[in-house]
This record gives structure tokens, sequence and C-alpha cells, in this order.
């Protein structure tokens, strides 16, 4: 005998997700985008990103004289506004605060037991987690890179020197450097998973950051086959900051894919430990 109250049940459960089933990729994309974006914290420190850039960039641009021993109106227009992207790197520590901060307080909190429950896919979370940084921070970036650039642009015109017009170089330079934001915030989001703290992913993060110029202490054969592959050179290159006949030049292809491959290295180190461990 057929049992109507099962069929019944079979209706109403249909076009219905299963409970218990795993969870999309868009849709963990999504719920990760909506605890980053959610927090007035978060919002409010990206803010806090750009006011920073556009600030660093100014101080730098009218401290560039007492520090370099040639005044602003003996330099190049633009060598002051390339200056004034130092901006970005000022941002990008916030950014790598911030959103190894947002991986750090669930394991403080033990909200990302419950994270790893609802999605238990744990290379998928992690995925899902990149990608929602990447996205986040080179949007903040790019707008970091362009406040920079005004910055600079500003101090041009407060010193009574001609601005830069803003052709290809100008902006391959703005993008260039903007690219250091999702780059660090996506290293610092891959060891905060491994360290499960946010000091342990910023620190690793700035110790990375800071390579290329403890490198570029050592001999010139380190400059000249070393350096070339750490990322603060590859990001120098992709900008054009670092051009053809330099030591460290290397072609922006291969500088882009020397970013790709310390990327997946970090993130298949932290989606093994990840895997390995209960959290």
């Amino acid at each position: 005998m057929t049992d109507t109250r099962s069929d019944a049940g079979a209706r109403r459960q249909r076009g219905r997700p299963v409970r218990g089933a795993p969870v999309g990729f868009a849709r963990t994309v999504r719920s990760e985008f909506l605890k980053l974006w959610t927090l007035q914290a978060t919002r409010r420190l990206f803010w806090a990103a750009l006011i920073i850039a556009a600030f660093t960039a100014v101080l730098l641009c009218f401290t560039i004289g007492p520090t370099t021993g040639i005044g602003l109106e003996n330099r190049a227009p633009e060598d002051i506004v390339s200056t004034s992207l130092l901006g970005t790197d000022a941002a990008a520590l916030v950014l790598m605060l911030t959103v190894a901060g947002t991986v750090g307080s669930e394991y403080a909190t033990g909200m990302m037991r419950s994270t790893l429950t609802v999605t238990p896919r744990r290379i998928r979370f992690l995925l899902a987690k990149a990608l929602t940084v990447l996205l986040s921070t080179l949007a903040v970036g790019l707008v970091a890179g362009a406040v920079s650039v005004l910055a600079g642009q500003g101090v041009l015109l407060a010193v009574g020197l001609p601005t830069v017009d803003a052709d290809l170089d100008m902006v391959r330079m703005a993008v260039g450097a903007a690219t250091i934001a999702p780059f660090y915030a996506v290293f610092a989001t891959a060891f905060s998973f491994v360290f499960r703290n946010t000091a342990g992913g910023v620190t690793a993060a700035v110790a990375l950051l800071f390579l290329p110029t403890v490198v570029s202490w050592l001999p010139d054969w380190y400059q000249a086959n070393v350096l070339p592959f750490t990322p603060g050179e590859s990001i120098h290159i992709l900008a054009g900051l670092t051009r053809p006949g330099f030591v460290s030049y290397v072609h922006p292809l291969i500088a882009g894919g020397t970013l790709v491959v310390w990327l997946a290295v970090a993130l298949a180190v932290a989606a093994v430990v990840l895997e390995r461990r209960d959290v």
C-alpha cells in the first residue's frame, strides 16, 4: 500500500535544498562578502585606508627634499607622483590588518567552528574567503592608487610645478601600485589560517613586504637572480617603476606569474593545515 503521507512529504520537499547538503561555492562567496562588508568596523577601516593613503602620499612628497637632499623644485613631476604612490603601501598595511583581523576574530570567538560546520568543504571555504578578500581589497586598492596620484598632483600644484598628464604610463603606474593591497591582503589571510590568529597573518605578510629590502642589501648576484622574484619587486615591474635596463627587471608576464605562484603556495599551505587539524 502506498504511503500517502510520504508522497506528500516528498512533494513538499521537492525543489528545496536538502538539510546538510554541501553549500555551493557561489553561496559561500556571497556569505563571505556579507560577513566582510556588513561589519561597521571593516567599512571604517576601509575608509581609513584611503585617508591614510592620501596623508602618506602628501607627507612623503613634502619630505622628499630633506630625506634625499634634492628639493621638490629640482625634481621631475613624474618622480613626485611616483613617490606619492607609496601611499598605496600604507593603505595595504591597513587592509592587511583588516582582513587578517576578520580571520583572527573568527578563531578567537569560536565562530570558525560554526563556519566549518556549515561549510564542511574547507578548501572551498578557504578559496571563497581568498576571493572575497582579493576582490574587496583590489577595489579599495584601486581607489587608494587614484587618491595617491591625486595627492601627488595636488602637491605639484601647491609648489607651482606642472602636473603630470594622465597617460597610459600613469595609469599603469597607479594600477600596478594598487595590486600591492590585494596581494598582501590575501597572503595575510592565508597565514592567519595557518597561525589561527591576526598577528601571525600580519607578521608573515609584513616580513614578505620587506623581503626585497633585505635582498637589496646582498651582493649583486642576488639582486639579479633573487630580487626579481620577490613580490615587492614584481609589483614594481608591473607598475613600470622597475624598467628595462634595471638589474632586477624581468618581463611583466614573469612578474605577474611570480605573484600568482607566491599566493598559490601561501593558499596551499593554508589548505593543508586547515584540512589536517580539527579547526
